[in-house]
């Protein structure tokens, strides 16, 4: 009953919209991290990666969640872009920044 609950706790997360391996986060870190993309999102219109993790440093919710918070950002974010909620390109002036969007049907 114990480890079941534990599971709840959890998400599986998609390691990249290329790969089959999942990874384990708690699921209040995923909501909260969710929720900071998509709000960022539907106020800025497009964003880069290094703008997600700028503001993240900002924000003591997000802050509290401690030294993975980078690495649960990655993974929140390859999980939205693999559930087609936001889509990633590549920066026309540059091949390593990467621009973040929500997807069309959103």
């Amino acid at each position: 009953m114990e480890e079941l609950q534990a599971y709840r706790n959890e998400i599986c997360i998609l390691e990249s919209i290329h790969s089959r391996i999942t990874e384990k986060m708690p699921r209040v870190h995923y909501d909260k991290i969710k929720n900071y993309i998509l709000s960022l999102l539907r106020s800025a219109g497009e964003i880069t990666f290094y703008d997600l993790l700028a503001g993240a440093e900002k924000d003591k919710q997000l802050l509290a969640i401690g030294r993975n918070l980078n690495w649960y950002l990655l993974k929140v974010k390859q999980d939205l872009e693999a559930k087609r909620i936001i889509r990633a390109k590549k920066s026309p002036g540059s091949n390593r920044v990467q621009l973040i969007t929500l997807g069309k049907e959103r």
